[in-house]
């Protein structure tokens, strides 16, 4: 196509938005206003003016999530400075496992703090995912039973994550599930044990895929099945 033609096209595709912008606006004028909805959940109406601050629904707390990533991308080139103490801190002196080094601390800083400053994303499914406190919606022992696939979870020994949700869910699956631990390992398992972690993945793929269970196979040293 020439460029004559792409011009040509081009113009004619404004033309047509700038039609079906304006047929849009005139629309809405014509439509009455509905009452203003009252402001916040429930919960907030109810609580106290001192407490009202604090987010009381999943949008509320996603809109302060966001007011947050605001803060961090307005501090500009002390925005990093913030994410690395926390990453020197989880990562580093309140380490679980093994601790970064000061090429992986930077790296990691470097990852997270562009994922934040970045434009909202993955982050906009949460309120589908959690309701009120954070609690999910279609808890685990509610929907494990329906899985059709071998599961195994992984957690870290130090998880903040109850791993006993996971041995209750276990008990109305209809496929074979297995729960492993790895030592000195919190919830980023995966950052404070690595090689514990890829451990546990490798064993579970090869248990998986081998269809009954390799012969001989049996838990690397240092998990622990649950």
């Amino acid at each position: 196509m020439s460029r004559a033609a792409v011009a040509t096209t081009t113009r004619m595709a404004a033309e047509e938005m700038r039609r079906a912008s304006a047929s849009a606006a005139v629309a809405a004028a014509e439509v009455p206003a509905a009452a203003p909805a009252p402001a916040g959940s429930r919960w907030a109406r109810v609580w106290p003016p001192s407490l009202r601050w604090i987010p009381t629904s999943t949008d509320r707390i996603i809109a302060a999530e966001k007011r947050l990533l605001s803060v961090l991308k307005g501090l500009g080139p002390w925005g990093p400075g913030l994410v690395q103490k926390y990453t020197s801190a989880r990562f580093g002196t309140r380490s679980n496992g093994e601790l970064l080094t000061d090429q992986e601390s930077a790296l990691l800083t470097d990852y997270i703090y562009h994922t934040l400053a970045a434009k909202a994303s993955g982050e906009l499914c949460l309120k589908y995912i959690f309701s009120f406190g954070a609690f999910a919606r279609k808890p685990l022992l509610q929907c494990a039973s329906d899985w059709k696939v071998p599961t195994t979870f992984i957690y870290g020994q130090d998880d903040w994550m109850n791993y006993q949700g996971a041995q209750q869910a276990r008990k109305d699956m209809k496929v074979p599930c297995e729960i492993i631990r790895v030592p000195q390992g919190g919830h980023f398992v995966f950052i404070d044990n690595p090689s514990g972690f890829h451990s546990a993945v490798l064993y579970a793929c090869r248990n998986i895929l081998s269809g009954d269970g390799e012969e001989g196979l049996s838990l690397p040293d240092g998990l622990i099945s649950a």
